[in-house]
């Protein structure tokens, strides 16, 4: 859960060490936790810690990471897809799954499903080799005026509602038009302004290099 976690503060479009106490406020568990277990995963190369500023995946560690994020994902296309398990519930269970499924059962269940690009939150699901995918997931708030991107997710509830209304969906690509501190106007099925919060939901690839 420490890899996990820290694989999807990147997919986020965080970059730079992370925090000890952040780390531990997200996994829920006492600072004093997180630096034992920091220590443990560093001894193993899985994390580099850099004193006063925070840790970071190594390769391996990123590796593994993603190979349970596979796992997770392709679990909970499934227990939406083909269960009809609401979006959010269909991934808490996956949580549950990802820890007992052996990777040959993962592709396996890939190839049922037709090799999904999205897991039951619109996450990407990372290729079977534990590689990134060539262009990373990032926040939409990380782009500037002119940029293109495609689509990954976009938020749950209202707030993909409200974006899927406008054309913000997975899949759909988005033009931005401007971008300022107090929000973007974006372009898909025409033009949308939002603000910080709602311009945060939206994960993207860049689409223009």
């Amino acid at each position: 859960m420490y890899l996990l976690t820290l694989a999807m503060a990147e997919e986020e479009g965080r970059t730079g060490p992370f925090p000890v106490a952040g780390l531990a406020e997200r996994l829920g568990v006492s600072v004093a936790s997180v630096n034992e277990m920091v220590r443990k995963l560093e001894r193993r190369g899985l994390l580099a810690y850099e004193p006063y500023r925070g840790m970071s995946l190594t390769p391996d560690g990123r590796s593994i990471a993603l190979r349970v994020l596979r796992v997770r994902r392709l679990w909970s296309a499934f227990l939406a897809g083909s269960l009809g398990l609401a979006p959010r519930e269909a991934d808490t269970v996956a949580c549950r799954l990802e820890h007992v499924t052996p990777g040959p059962v993962a592709d396996r269940l890939a190839e049922f499903l037709g090799d999904p690009a999205t897991g039951s939150l619109g996450h990407p699901i990372p290729p079977g080799t534990g590689a990134a995918p060539a262009r990373p997931v990032v926040s939409l708030t990380s782009l500037g005026a002119g940029s293109t991107a495609e689509v990954v997710a976009a938020g749950d509830g209202e707030a993909a509602a409200f974006l899927g209304r406008h054309g913000i969906r997975p899949g759909a690509t988005v033009v931005v038009e401007a971008a300022g501190p107090q929000g973007m106007l974006v372009s898909a099925d025409g033009s949308v302004d939002l603000g910080p919060a709602a311009a945060a939901e939206v994960l993207v690839r860049r689409a223009d290099g």
